[in-house]
């Protein structure tokens, strides 16, 4: 992922995080990539929660983000409050579930 490709700075947010946890070094243990990354997901999920997202650590699933916008008074309202990408893929679970 390039920052172009997320909210400004994204990358180099998480980049930076990790320089301050672990320098140039690798981080110690049999698999330092793998706590590279998982160090990475939860900086980057932080953030996201910092900037008032959603992020994959609160558990809201794609089927309960349904619901409620089912359970609106005007769901098609609510909708137009979501992320494009994000209401093409309740939209297309919707035609799934159909």
């Amino acid at each position: 992922m390039t920052d172009d490709q997320g909210p400004p700075g994204r990358v180099a947010s998480v980049h930076e995080a990790l320089f301050l946890l672990w320098g140039d070094e690798m981080p110690p243990g049999r698999d330092p990539l793998r706590t590279l990354l998982a160090d990475g997901t939860a900086i980057d999920d932080a953030d996201g929660r910092r900037a008032g997202l959603v992020v994959r650590g609160d558990g809201l699933t794609l089927t309960v983000l349904q619901r409620l916008v089912d359970a609106a008074a005007d769901p098609e309202q609510v909708l137009h409050l979501l992320p494009e990408e994000l209401t093409d893929r309740l939209r297309a679970a919707a035609d799934d579930g159909r």
